[in-house]
Parts: structure tokens; sequence; C-alpha cells
């Protein structure tokens, strides 16, 4: 009887060894809540380049920093973007550029326009 109460002891005491262990792996684990584009929606010439940002919040409403972010173009007859957020414009028309991580997308949308950029800012600021 007391060899079987002594294995019921270490049983029980073993188990509660196991479950109160913490795992310190999942503290620094962090998931991607959003992403937000910078530049939102830039106007641009053709032949020029702008840089893209993206900052990557998580859950808990940190920023990731350093992260290997994804960059595409919905038209790259428009806009092409590098592996560094850097878009060049080609020709007129708009594209969809998209900084993805994870399967969380967050986008910005560049126009490209031969005509010159007060025009077209006029343009925008008097219609409304």
């Amino acid at each position: 009887m007391f060899s079987r109460l002594k294995v019921k002891t270490v049983f029980i005491s073993l188990m509660f060894f196991i479950f109160s262990c913490e795992d310190n792996n999942s503290e620094n684990v962090e998931i991607v809540s959003s992403i937000v584009v910078s530049p939102v929606n830039p106007l641009t010439e053709p032949n020029k380049t702008t840089q893209f940002y993206a900052l990557v919040i998580s859950s808990s409403n940190k920023e990731l920093v350093d992260q290997p972010i994804v960059w595409k173009s919905s038209n790259e007859e428009v806009a092409i973007v590098d592996e560094k957020g850097m878009v060049t414009s080609i020709n007129q028309g708009y594209s969809d550029i998209t900084a993805e991580l994870g399967g969380v997308k967050g986008n910005s949308q560049v126009v490209v326009s031969s005509i010159r950029k007060r025009v077209l800012s006029e343009m925008f600021t008097s219609s409304t």
C-alpha cells in the first residue's frame, strides 16, 4: 500500500511540474494584425521613383520592425516595385502597390500622369 501511495504521489507531483512549466517562446511570438503602406495614393510622373514604406502592426498594437515584406504591383505596365518598396513609374495610369506579410496585406495606389502635378492637384481640390 505504501509503495502504491508513493507512485501516486510521484505521478501527481510530476503532472503538476509539467503543467506549471511556462513556454517562454510563446511570449516572443507576435501576430501581424495590419500593415499600413505610405505614402498614401501618391501622384507621380513617368520615369520617376518613389519610396514606399510598410508599417507592420501586431495584434498587441506594437510596431514590428525588420519584417520580410513582399511587395507587389497590380499593374506592372504602369509601375514596378522592388523588394525594398522602391516604386518606379513607367506609363500613365494607376497601380495598387501591396505590402504583404503572413497573409496580411496593406496597399496604396500610385497614380502616374504626365500632366503636371499642380494642374491635377487643383482639379482634385476644386471638385470638393
